[in-house]
């Protein structure tokens, strides 16, 4: 299924714009909950560290959106 906001070449010689970075974290977070979901009922996984690696990439998610409102110099 392609992406319509990553180009051919992925960025090449330049940074990653942030709201780019953003939709990727939050695609991985919905991803997490559902694989971890099926992991945990086949007792593949942990609930707890399940949790606990959702919770981190939402702290991921949290501070790339704070810099949405950090001005740049």
């Amino acid at each position: 299924m392609p992406d319509d906001d990553f180009p051919d070449d992925l960025f090449p010689n330049a940074e990653i714009p942030l709201e780019a970075q953003i939709k990727c974290v939050q695609r991985e977070i919905e991803f997490r909950k559902r694989v971890y979901a099926r992991r945990i009922s086949k007792g593949r996984m942990n609930p707890t560290f399940a949790n606990q690696q959702i919770e981190l990439m939402g702290a991921v998610l949290k501070t790339l959106e704070g810099l949405r409102c950090t001005p740049t110099k």
